[in-house]
């Protein structure tokens, strides 16, 4: 019964209007979708929004396919089959001179004092006793799913008096009736205010006062670039993920996302 309701149900992509927007060639090179202020960029746009020649294809050790015909007697052996598939040109990366050059604030190299810290980290992060000895947490995430919402948390990151210098973030995507995939779910966090209840979520909580979001990135998909281009770019602002190599492409991929100042 569940899998003929799933396989009932409308693709995402058709019913939130965003198919057109992806493709699947492998012949046509990646078109960052990037914000089209650039916001907190160092290389003007129009300097990094140009096609390069390559497939662009690399390591760290340099070009997969660098050097390496055959009987070209260099030793090296192709990473890559001759007859790869992929596009003559290339995008590069919109924040690589940004990322590169990032100089990290000196908040971020100090060491918290103990005091700070206190049992259960700066804020209570730490804490998730319900107070009758069980380590589960009760603090449930504010869902978001309108562009109104996703506007109010935006303003509230970017408010100077709530000093938010943080936010932990995790992305959950699916690959169900779609080739390249699809981002579904931003899990969003910001710390908690210190001297405040570490549990305090459930139904009274605001996006004013909560910790925790869930964002449909699906319904919200066409906006997300919009709204958090800037955040993420931010380098003032760390972003905390754990096992980002998934993410990270996510992010760039569906929404034109670019993160700066990873932790």
């Amino acid at each position: 019964l569940m899998m003929s309701v799933i396989v009932d149900r409308e693709k995402p992509q058709i019913t939130y209007d965003f198919a057109k927007d992806i493709s699947n060639a492998r012949t046509e090179p990646f078109v960052p979708p990037v914000h089209p202020d650039k916001p907190y960029g160092v290389v003007p746009l129009e300097n990094t929004l140009r096609p390069m020649p390559g497939h662009g294809i690399e390591s760290r050790n340099g070009d997969f396919g660098a050097n390496s015909a055959p009987g070209s007697g260099d030793g090296t052996v192709s990473k890559i089959p001759d007859d790869i598939v992929a596009p003559d040109v290339h995008y590069p990366h919109q924040y690589e001179q940004e990322i590169r050059t990032l100089q990290y604030r000196d908040w971020q190299l100090a060491v918290e004092t103990e005091e700070r810290l206190g049992e259960h980290g700066v804020g209570g992060t730490l804490n998730r006793s319900t107070g009758a000895g069980s380590s589960v947490p009760t603090e449930k995430g504010l869902w978001i799913d309108t562009e109104k919402d996703l506007e109010r948390l935006v303003r509230r990151i970017n408010n100077p008096a709530e000093n938010i210098r943080e936010i932990a973030v995790d992305l959950e995507a699916h690959s169900h009736r779609t080739f390249g995939g699809i981002t579904c779910l931003m899990q969003l966090s910001l710390r908690r205010k210190s001297g405040g209840s570490s549990l305090a979520g459930g139904s009274s909580s605001t996006i004013e006062t909560a910790s925790d979001f869930l964002i449909d990135a699906i319904a919200l998909r066409k906006v997300m670039n919009h709204h958090l281009a800037a955040i993420f770019a931010n380098p003032d602002i760390v972003k905390v993920m754990h096992g980002a190599d998934s993410d990270i492409p996510w992010l760039q991929r569906d929404f034109g996302i670019y993160v700066v100042n990873l932790f």
